[in-house]
């Protein structure tokens, strides 16, 4: 049973160094990682985000939430995971260009991660092969994201991550680049049965949290500019001895 005493979020500053197993064990529900990245560094993100032009479908409505890169989860346009032949061809094209554009995005999140993860090594997934390595997301006015878990079922898109990593569960984790005017906000059911919980982010800041096992959502952004976030999920290795994350 979660002690209702303990705080079930923490900001990164004060977070421990086995915050991820605290995760994973499920005596901690989130940390907020405090200006991840600057805002002139997201000012720069979004320059690059603004030229791009290969963005790819979530839903079918066109008009709906977008995504650089195909996301390895299920989403309405591939309810089961996206399949192999359709994730994989072009991940070191977007894989570069994450690295690349978003920079200093990677290497400030494989240092985080290995801060809250008791010094393990923190990499891309790469088994069986190379995947992304992040995501960036587009939510324009009157859209959302609906109360979900990021639980999978194995199916042939998925079986990667359920031959390397451990599904105790899976974290979530993202950066925000651009703020709506107003909505877009996340919100995490709490472990304690009290009610939802808004986690409150500004440009730069990030969140890694157990969305493998609490409910959460994206409240619809009610007015423009869109909601760009860029980000994916890390899970420990079956071993536990390092820590992956992917897009």
């Amino acid at each position: 049973m979660t002690d209702r005493s303990r705080p079930t979020w923490i900001p990164c500053a004060g977070a421990p160094a086995d915050t991820v197993d605290r995760l994973y064990a499920g005596s901690l529900d989130g940390v907020v990682m405090k200006g991840l990245l600057s805002e002139e560094e997201c000012t720069k993100c979004m320059t690059a985000v603004a030229a791009y032009d290969d963005w790819q479908m979530v839903y079918p409505d066109p008009l709906a939430p977008k995504s650089i890169g195909v996301m390895l989860s299920p989403t309405p346009v591939h309810p089961s995971g996206p399949p192999p032949q359709h994730y994989f061809p072009d991940v070191a094209r977007d894989s570069e260009w994450v690295r690349e554009q978003l920079s200093p995005l990677i290497p400030r999140l494989e240092e985080r991660l290995a801060m809250l993860s008791g010094g393990r090594p923190v990499v891309p997934l790469d088994r069986p092969r190379p995947h992304r390595l992040a995501t960036v997301r587009e939510m324009s006015a009157g859209y959302g994201a609906p109360t979900h878990v990021d639980a999978y079922v194995l199916s042939e898109g998925l079986a990667s991550l359920f031959e390397n990593t451990d599904r105790a569960t899976q974290l979530s984790w993202y950066v925000v680049l651009q703020l709506p005017g107003s909505g877009g906000e996340l919100e995490v059911a709490s472990r304690c049965g009290e009610s939802d919980r808004v986690i409150p982010l500004e440009v730069g800041d990030g969140v890694l949290f157990d969305g493998g096992r609490l409910q959460h959502r994206v409240t619809s952004v009610a007015s423009e500019p869109a909601r760009i976030t860029v980000g994916g999920f890390a899970g420990l290795a079956r071993s536990r001895d390092s820590l992956y994350y992917w897009g």
